[in-house]
């Protein structure tokens, strides 16, 4: 089974006016080979076991379906990032303002200052400042109609940020106004049909594509708050995503936030937590999150 990219951009989304991610779905995302053959040493390899081969990549022999005489891996890592160039030349991503140099601390107080962080020696999971918003007001974008603009909270002394965000087909505009968000508050500000985004908000969408959902942080949750990963250390974030190197980090990250069984946001198999507990989407389960 060779998997690969959900989307065929590492930027889904950018290039179309409307903003619509789906439009850039990989629709060779799963491919599944029948008669591959490997050396006779793995015919009896044992379930959940990690091996490479030569020039596809690395594989994960599948802990349910690998048996004798019926082997199944499933590719889990490419051998090179062929997002890498196209990441790096891209120079326009729906991202924020610099306004996440300060934030509200996790506990409900006041603004303190951020100092910059991030850089490469931090992973990229914990580069990104992804944080706790509340959407404060929604209009439609005055020249998409596939767009909507807000206004959202994310903790800022500056107030609510702009943010565009391409849920019009999927989410009515009425039911967004004082709705709990995710905000991606540090990638570098990009202009989405004349309307400069500040941030982009984190959804959850569907196998079949026609169900999008907010992913919310549980009652509780302080607006501004930082997300952090279970299991990983405190998030470091870059001020901006902004170099050609920066802008890399994202399109890593995203392939690996999902929903799990039990529709809790992850990052390879952690949690994405904050102050009151776990983020998730409404009702999807087993999904992409981005």
């Amino acid at each position: 089974r060779l998997y690969d990219r959900l989307f065929s951009t590492p930027l889904p989304g950018k290039d179309h006016e409307d903003g619509d991610f789906l439009k850039d779905l990989n629709l060779d995302s799963l491919k599944i080979i029948t008669t591959a053959v490997v050396e006779p040493s793995l015919a009896s390899v044992a379930a959940g076991t990690h091996v490479q081969f030569e020039r596809i990549g690395y594989f994960y022999s599948d802990p349910q379906d690998c048996k004798p005489g019926n082997l199944v891996f499933n590719r889990v890592v490419t051998l090179r990032d062929n997002w890498a160039v196209a990441a790096a030349a891209t120079t326009q991503v729906q991202q924020p303002t610099t306004q996440q140099q300060s934030i509200k601390g996790g506990g409900g107080g006041g603004a303190a200052a951020a100092p910059a962080g991030g850089g490469a020696s931090v992973q990229d999971i914990l580069r990104l400042d992804l944080r706790v918003g509340k959407i404060v007001s929604a209009e439609q974008h005055p020249d998409a109609d596939s767009l909507y603009v807000e206004q959202i909270d994310v903790g800022d002394p500056e107030g609510p940020r702009t943010i565009v965000s391409g849920l019009a087909k999927y989410i009515p505009l009425a039911e967004l106004p004082g709705r709990m968000c995710t905000v991606l508050c540090n990638l570098k500000p990009a202009k989405m049909r004349g309307v400069e985004s500040g941030g982009m908000v984190l959804c959850g969408a569907n196998e079949a594509q026609d169900t999008v959902q907010l992913l919310e942080p549980p009652p509780g949750a302080q607006v501004g708050e930082r997300i952090v990963i279970q299991g990983y250390d405190a998030p470091d974030p870059d001020v901006v995503l902004k170099s050609k190197t920066q802008q890399k980090v994202w399109p890593a990250v995203a392939p690996d936030l999902k929903a799990n069984a039990e529709g809790l946001a992850t990052y390879k198999g952690s949690l994405l937590q904050t102050s009151a507990g776990p983020l998730k989407c409404a009702s999807l389960i087993d999904c992409l999150i981005g």
